[in-house]
């Protein structure tokens, strides 16, 4: 039986380092950029679920510059330790400067066509 107690105890020791109140005023900010991060991937499957897309197809979308930029901003979103994951803050400057450059991109192209 003492080691049960023990056990016991270090659950809740454990339980108190992990979500302490400074550690969980850490940790929320982080949980909307995870649920952020993991949005677009979802939406993806989804979409690809919805029309019936092939797996080549899906393939060369995932292997496309523009996507694998995208997909790599939503990995640093979803970093499992929270204390490793951008912040919201940082999140929104790379999707700006990705969805910047995408649009100065097509701009060039579609001023080099006419």
């Amino acid at each position: 039986m003492p080691k049960r107690k023990d056990i016991k105890k270090k659950i809740i020791h454990l339980y108190d380092l992990s979500f302490s109140e400074s550690k969980l005023k850490d940790m929320i900010p982080t949980i909307d950029t995870y649920s952020l991060g993991m949005l677009f991937p979802v939406l993806f499957i989804r979409f690809t679920d919805k029309y019936h897309l092939s797996r080549k197809q899906v393939l060369s979308l995932l292997q496309s510059k523009k996507m694998i930029q995208f997909l790599n901003i939503c990995k640093l979103m979803t970093t499992f330790d929270y204390k490793k994951r951008i912040s919201p803050e940082y999140s929104l400057q790379l999707f700006n400067e990705l969805l910047n450059k995408i649009s100065n991109k097509s701009k060039k192209r579609t001023l080099t066509r006419n």
